[in-house]
This record gives structure tokens, C-alpha cells and sequence, in this order.
């Protein structure tokens, strides 16, 4: 061997006859040989000498995989030197502390003395001769990067062991959005799919599958939907499955009134698109008791509110950019308050409430306007005894429906032409005159919603099991197929007139006197 012939000073060997099987032997001896004459010699240079180890150097038990609440059975060794490079002295203390994940109270990985019974966040071993210490170690529930943060406190040096935590068996499925929202014709993507018994996700395929037509789920849980409906979807793997919802709506804009941390708790008119997107604040508004009640004019470039001011409820309009302006500028003659605007569907007529001397000096009756706000009118005292709220034009602004009395529980009917006036045999509010005028929707007195025939026939209960609805605006979509309202639950649902299928927009919480634009 070579080291034979650097020590012992050996004469060389005679090579054998014949061709070398390996020439390599013969060129390297000579270059070993005069590398090991110089180090004998003292004749070498620090190039070849190793820099001396320093600080922590981590021996084993680091680096490894495997899955959460694994505790591995190599112990996490490390081995201390000094600045020198020497090993520190027996019994200098080294520190092994958990890492919190970023964000959570989850520690990535507990540690153990060698001598202690439980896993915990801290725990500190003394160097043996060979200038080494230990700790047992447990990974923690959470899958990724697991670290124990090392330490000696007593040299002012630290390092990190770092392990990967891979998910636990199978476990469930969890699938994200539970129930959520969406407009016809768009989709969006479920987020999880598998995981072990701590949430963690795993990479296992999921089966899907929808409860009708209407929507579709590919194999990497992209939904996309082409029909309204609410529809129940179940995603499965081995024997856990998930069940999730989705409500899937016509696209529509709403306008409403909000106060929260998105206005800074200031009530104000406000508009968004039907899945709860596009959020934009107009104009602060403030309830003088009869409530805002936005609603859209018929060109969509506008609402139509009331606010108090100066004491006095008033009609007001604010464009999308948020640009309000008194709509009676000048007033109206014998009007000190106006209120409950709503607009015609052929784009020719406002109708509201006022306080008008003629009619009554402490309650609302019944007026209407051009939509320019010109030609301001009292529509008769008869159709406004007990007070009128709640007007609801028909499309052509031919015929109103509005809510008589004091608590608004009797509806009643008034052709403008000739100001004849007609009870509905029903007791309800917030009427509300569908797109192609067959029918008056409105909340009834047991909750309900309800339609009736102008002519007070046909009454029609929608069904809709377990759901209630309080006061507040109804309002039709564009084709006259569903409808808005708010349930007790303080949510509003997109009800089908025809099957009474609901579908809850769960994210209005904050929104409230919604309505829908025409």
C-alpha cells in the first residue's frame, strides 16, 4: 500500500513484465509520496489542512422523513466545539427548543431529555467526553418543514435541525367552500380534498358527485355551472366523504345599506354584484325612522334614497361614482317629508311617500313624480288615510300597490287614472309588483312570501320549509323567475317563485334593505 511505502522507506518494487494492467499506480505513488515527504518534512502549507470544526455540528437523528406524531428512533445528537475548534468540557449545557409554525400555536417538532417520560417544548442535555449531547425528538401534527431551534448559551452559538413532516394516514375528506355562491355560467375551484386526522391534505384522487344538472365537477374539483339552482356535491375517497352546497344565482347588481368596518360602522347606500363581489360604498345616509330604502332608477346609473336632513326625511340621488344631489331640489309645496321611493319599470314615473298638509301633517301619503322629478302629485287623500308605505308601481306606473295603516298590515291597490282604490283580501307588506305585471308579491302576516293576482285573486303561498321572512324590501330579478327577501336569519335568499327552492346569499350578513336592479 502506499502508506507502507511513505513510512517504511521501502525500496520500490519491480514491476511485473509485460504491459501494466493499470498505469494510474506508478504516477500517483511518486505525487503521494512527495506530498507525504513535505508533511513529514514540515514542509506543507495550512492549504491542505482542514479548518477546525466550531460551534454546532449536528452528528444525527437530523434530516429525516416521516409522517406527523412520528417520533423517530434516532435521538437528534450534536457535537459542541469551542472558537478554537476544541471540544467544549463535559457537562456544558445545550439547549433544544420547539419552533412555533408562523402564524399558529403549533409547535413543529417536541423534543425529550433522555431522561425525562413526556414529549414538550423544551428540553436541555449535558455534553459527554466526546463533546456530544441528545435529545429525543416527536414530530407535531402539522405536515411540512419540522425545526428544533439548538443552542449553547454559554458560547453564544446557535443552530437549527430541521425534519419533513409528512401527512398521517387518510383520513377524511374536507372540502372548502362548505356552501357558497355563484353566478350562472362561472365556476370556481374546491379547495382540500383528503386529509389525515389533523387537517392535513394529502394527494389522494376524490370522486364527485353533484346531486342534479346544472353543474359539473372535474376529477381536480373544478365546478362550473351552467343552470340557477341549489345543489348539494359530495366528494369521496375509500370510505370518508364530504358534503358541500352551492347556491348558483342569475347575475344581477343590488343596492343596499350597510355599517361595518368596510365604511367604518357610518350607515351608508351602497352596491355590489349578486355574489357578493364589487363592493363600492356611495353615500352616508342617515334613518330618520321610516329606514333608506335604495333602489335603482331604471337607467342603472343611479339610486334613489331617503335620508334626513335638517331634520326633514328627503329624497336623494347618488350616481355610481358617488356624487349625491337633492332629487326636489326646490321642494314641494305642501311636502315637509318624503320617503319609500320606487320607480315605474318603463322609466317614466316615481312614486313615494310624503307628508303632505292636504293630506295628512303626521303621516305619509301617496305622491308620484315624473322620473326627472317634475310634476310632483298628491295621488288623493282617500288612498292615503292611515298612512301608505311601501308603494309598488305596476310596470307601466298605471296601477300602485302599497301598504296601508299604521303598521302598513292591509294592501291595497289604487288605478292612478282614476284614483279608484281596492283592498287586497290579504294582510301583509313590502308589496312588490313583478316584471310582467301578473302578479304582487308581498310578506305576509304568518312570514311568509306570498303572491296575489292584482284583482285579489290566486293567492299563492310559496313554499319554502324552514325558512321565515321579516320586513324588509322584496324584489324581483329582471326575468321574473326568483325572488329577494330577507329571512330571519338576518341573510337574504334568491327564492324560485315556482318550486320555492332557496338559494341563501351567505355572505349579506352586514347588508340589509336590499334590492335587486331592474
Amino acid at each position: 500500500m502506499v502508506d507502507d511505502v511513505i513510512h517504511t522507506r521501502s525500496p520500490p518494487r519491480a514491476l511485473p513484465l509485460g504491459p501494466p494492467a493499470d498505469l494510474r499506480p506508478l504516477r500517483l505513488r511518486t505525487t503521494f509520496l512527495s506530498a507525504a515527504g513535505l508533511i513529514a518534512c514540515g514542509g506543507g502549507t495550512d492549504s491542505v489542512r482542514p479548518e477546525p470544526t466550531r460551534g454546532i455540528r449536528i452528528v444525527a437523528g437530523a434530516n429525516v422523513t416521516d409522517t406527523v406524531m412520528t417520533a423517530p428512533r434516532q435521538a437528534l445528537v450534536v457535537e459542541v466545539h469551542d472558537s478554537t475548534g476544541a471540544l467544549v468540557p463535559t457537562g456544558t449545557v445545550v439547549r433544544f427548543s420547539s419552533v412555533r409554525r408562523s402564524g399558529t400555536l403549533d409547535e413543529e417538532v417536541l423534543v425529550q431529555a433522555l431522561s425525562a417520560v413526556e414529549f414538550g417544548t423544551f428540553a436541555s442535555s449535558n455534553t459527554d467526553a466526546a463533546g456530544r449531547a441528545s435529545v429525543i425528538v416527536q414530530f407535531g401534527t402539522v405536515a411540512g418543514t419540522g425545526r428544533i431551534a439548538v443552542s449553547v448559551p454559554v458560547l453564544g452559538v446557535n443552530d437549527t435541525a430541521r425534519f419533513t413532516i409528512l401527512p398521517g394516514a387518510a383520513s377524511r375528506v374536507l372540502l372548502e367552500p362548505a356552501d357558497t355562491l355563484l353566478n350562472v355560467g362561472k365556476s370556481f375551484t374546491y379547495r382540500g380534498g383528503v386529509t389525515d386526522q389533523f387537517g392535513n391534505p394529502r394527494s389522494d384522487a376524490v370522486t364527485w358527485k353533484v346531486s342534479s344538472a346544472g353543474v359539473v365537477v372535474s376529477a381536480a374539483g373544478a365546478l362550473s355551472s351552467t343552470a340557477t339552482g341549489r345543489y348539494t356535491i359530495i366528494g369521496s375517497a375509500g370510505a370518508g366523504a364530504d358534503t358541500t352546497a352551492v347556491s348558483v344565482v342569475p347575475a344581477a347588481r343590488l343596492v343596499g345599506t350597510l355599517a361595518d368596518s368596510r365604511n367604518n360602522y357610518t350607515p351608508s347606500v351602497g352596491i355590489l354584484d349578486i355574489d357578493g363581489s364589487g363592493l363600492k360604498v356611495l353615500a352616508p345616509v342617515e334613518d330618520g325612522g321610516i329606514g333608506p330604502y335604495p333602489v335603482w332608477m331604471p337607467d342603472r346609473s343611479s339610486i334613489i334614497y331617503s335620508t334626513l336632513v335638517g331634520g326633514k326625511q328627503l329624497l336623494y340621488v347618488v350616481d355610481t361614482n358617488g356624487v349625491s344631489k337633492p332629487f326636489f331640489p326646490n321642494g314641494i309645496p305642501n311636502v315637509t317629508h318624503q320617503a319609500d321611493p320606487r320607480p315605474s319599470r318603463d322609466g317614466k314615473w316615481l312614486f313615494f311617500a310624503a307628508y303632505d298638509s292636504r293630506c295628512s301633517a303626521s303621516a305619509y301619503c301617496l305622491y308620484r313624480s315624473r322620473i326627472d322629478g317634475s310634476q310632483p302629485e298628491l295621488l288623493g287623500t282617500a288612498a292615503s288615510s292611515n298612512m301608505a308605505l311601501r308603494p309598488s308601481p305596476s310596470p307601466d306606473g298605471s296601477h300602485v300597490a302599497f301598504a296601508a295603516g299604521p303598521y302598513g298590515g292591509v294592501i291595497k291597490v289604487l288605478d292612478v287614472a282614476t284614483l279608484a282604490l281596492s283592498s287586497l283580501p290579504v294582510r301583509g307588506t313590502n308589496p312588490s309588483w313583478s316584471p310582467d305585471g301578473t302578479v304582487i308579491a308581498f310578506v305576509s302576516d304568518f312570514f311568509t312570501l306570498s303572491t296575489i293576482r292584482p284583482d285579489g285573486s290566486s293567492l299563492r303561498t310559496i313554499n319554502t320549509p324552514g325558512r321565515s321572512y321579516t320586513d324588509g324590501p322584496v324584489s324581483w330579478t329582471p326575468d321574473g323567475k326568483f325572488l329577494m327577501a330577507r329571512s330571519f336569519t338576518g341573510r337574504y335568499d334568491i327564492v324560485d317563485v315556482q318550486t320555492g327552492a332557496v338559494l341563501p346569499l351567505q355572505y349579506s350578513t352586514p347588508l340589509f334593505l336590499l334590492s335587486i336592479a331592474p
